[in-house]
C-alpha cells in the first residue's frame, strides 16, 4: 500500500510519503542489509536509511523490514527516522495479533 499526500497524486516521489508491506517470504530488493532492530515481541528486524543520488534531488524511503513465519513486511516513510518506522512496524505487528487471537 502506498501512502500519498493526496488524491489526485498521479506518482512519483514529489507525492510519495511511504509504504506498508507485506509479501511471501522473497525479501524484496533492498531490504536485506541494514541495522538490526528490535521490535515487539522478540522480533528482529532491520533499518535501512534513505540513499540520495549525487545530486541529493531523489531519496529512497527509510525502511524497518521483517519477518514472520512465511511473511515479509515492511514500512517506509520518504525521509523516515529509526524511531518513528520502529514505532510504526510495532504497531502493525501488535494490530497483526489482536487479528490473530480468538
Amino acid at each position: 500500500m502506498e501512502l500519498r499526500w493526496s488524491e489526485d497524486c498521479i506518482g512519483g516521489a514529489y507525492c510519495h510519503y511511504g509504504t506498508v508491506r507485506g509479501s511471501a517470504l522473497a525479501k524484496p530488493s533492498g531490504e536485506e542489509t541494514g541495522t538490526p532492530v528490535k521490535l515487539e515481541g522478540g522480533i528482529s528486524g532491520s533499518f535501512a536509511d534513505k540513499k540520495c543520488n549525487a545530486a541529493n534531488t531523489r531519496c529512497s524511503d527509510a525502511i524497518v523490514s521483517w519477518t514472520e513465519g512465511a511473511h515479509r513486511y515492511a514500512v517506509s516513510l520518504k525521509d523516515g527516522k529509526k524511531d518513528a518506522l520502529v514505532r510504526m512496524a510495532n504497531s502493525a505487528i501488535k494490530a497483526g495479533r489482536k487479528e490473530t487471537q480468538p
